[in-house]
């Protein structure tokens, strides 16, 4: 019962500056991941060529918008970038790469091979689950004209309401998975403390009778 009181106190602690942690990680750390594997992606392709590389909130002058981070590609001595397949696996890049840091992620603290309530398990959790959950979702419910979720349709030549309606059920699913991971990382026990059961026994006696009295508690 102690060991259960302690575990619930522990869990409590700290717990705001993990969720003041995330918009702070998510821009610094989160933004630039995912241009960098945008351009990186761009980069390895035989077509495609990085010609600027800005990974954190900027207004883009060429897109008349502001945006959290972007990659300017051109075709590498062509004098015409097609919207092909090529292209559109550049844009589904960070997609995939969410996905699989949050499946790792997941594994390894619903497995327990990391304490889901320690501190690394909290960290993991959010770095590694919450952040990629968010940008996942983000970049599949904006679908401007220069979103990865409008380019990716456009390159594979579907629907964006496809590619839209597909990232959704992702993000729902991994909504569920979030749920059951904060239930892990931040445990709620609520039970009462259980009352000490015990039995006295005492001899007592006088001057014609001998005997015990027995009394107990449960």
């Amino acid at each position: 019962d102690d060991n259960m009181l302690k575990a619930e106190e522990n869990s409590k602690d700290y717990k705001w500056a993990y969720f003041a942690a995330l918009p702070v990680y998510y821009f610094v750390v989160e933004v630039p991941l995912h241009e960098s594997v945008h351009g990186l992606a761009a980069a390895i392709s035989p077509n495609y060529e990085v010609v600027e590389f800005t990974p954190y909130p900027h207004f883009a002058s060429e897109q008349d918008s502001f945006v959290f981070g972007s990659v300017i590609m051109e075709c590498g001595g062509k004098a015409h970038c097609p919207y092909d397949a090529g292209l559109g696996a550049i844009f589904l890049a960070p997609y995939i790469m969410n996905s699989a840091l949050f499946v790792t992620s997941d594994t390894l603290l619903a497995t327990e091979v990391v304490d889901s309530a320690s501190v690394s398990g909290r960290a993991l959790y959010f770095a590694g689950m919450a952040a990629p959950w968010l940008d996942f979702t983000y970049n599949t419910i904006w679908t401007g004209r220069a979103s990865d979720s409008a380019a990716i349709a456009d390159s594979f030549g579907i629907r964006r309401s496809s590619v839209v309606a597909t990232g959704a059920v992702i993000s729902a699913v991994g909504a569920w998975r979030l749920w059951s991971g904060y239930k892990r990382a931040f445990p709620n026990h609520r039970h009462e403390k259980a009352k000490e059961s015990n039995v006295l026994v005492t001899p007592m006696g006088g001057a014609e009778t001998v005997g015990l009295s027995l009394r107990g508690s449960f």
